[in-house]
């Protein structure tokens, strides 16, 4: 059967083009709220809990120095006082400061690993609409790099197996024509005929069998 090639160039190249990268540009950091919210309150809260149990004992360990001090100088007592509030106000302060640095890293923690299921769910969402064409691309400082490589190499074998698809509906369509050309011609070979006929059901047949495959 004659085989052209300016078809398949031609097919090749605009699978090519239209094969395009999607960043994952996110704006926000509560891409997954529910599960971002979540992780923050007990990682907050487990930390408060040791930060106050710290403050504690320290205030503690803080009156039963001060009260031996007391002891040897009343006279000194509200001076002592007063070192005892200064001190604990700059225990209290420091560990809202730690507190807070938790939470703020807890955040970009959770923004590093939802992020990247959401974009993958997006991308999986693209490719439902779109084809094997989308590819999605994390940032660099995300979690679980490698769902980017799995799903792009997941979408390039899908494309690739369309693309020969495509190429051998094209080939069957070009050998339909040409076994036409023979049919029109005013003494057809009819054996030659049938054996054409009789290799492109063979050929539409293998095509429907991997269609079926998926």
């Amino acid at each position: 059967m004659h085989e052209q090639s300016a078809p398949r160039d031609a097919m090749a190249h605009d699978a090519t083009a239209s094969v395009g990268w999607w960043n994952i540009r996110r704006r926000r950091y509560l891409v997954n709220a529910p599960h971002q919210l979540r992780a923050v309150f007990w990682v907050t809260a487990l930390s408060g809990l040791f930060l106050a149990a710290l403050d504690i004992t320290l205030y503690k360990l803080q009156q039963a120095r001060t009260e031996q001090m007391i002891v040897v100088a009343p006279e000194l007592t509200r001076l002592f006082a007063a070192q005892d509030r200064g001190l604990m106000v700059t225990v209290y302060l420091g560990s809202f400061i730690a507190l807070l640095a938790v939470v703020t890293v807890t955040l970009f923690e959770t923004h590093r690993t939802a992020g990247p299921l959401f974009g993958l769910r997006r991308g999986m969402e693209r490719l439902g609409k779109e084809g094997p064409t989308v590819r999605v691309r994390f940032r660099k400082e995300d979690h679980f790099r490698e769902l980017e490589t799995t799903f792009n190499a997941m979408a390039r074998t899908l494309n690739d197996r369309g693309q020969a698809r495509a190429l051998d509906a094209h080939r069957l369509s070009e050998d339909l024509k040409e076994v036409a050309k023979r049919v029109m011609t005013p003494h057809p070979d009819v054996r030659v005929v049938s054996e054409a006929i009789r290799q492109l059901a063979e050929k539409a047949e293998d095509l429907e069998r991997d269609l079926r495959r998926g």
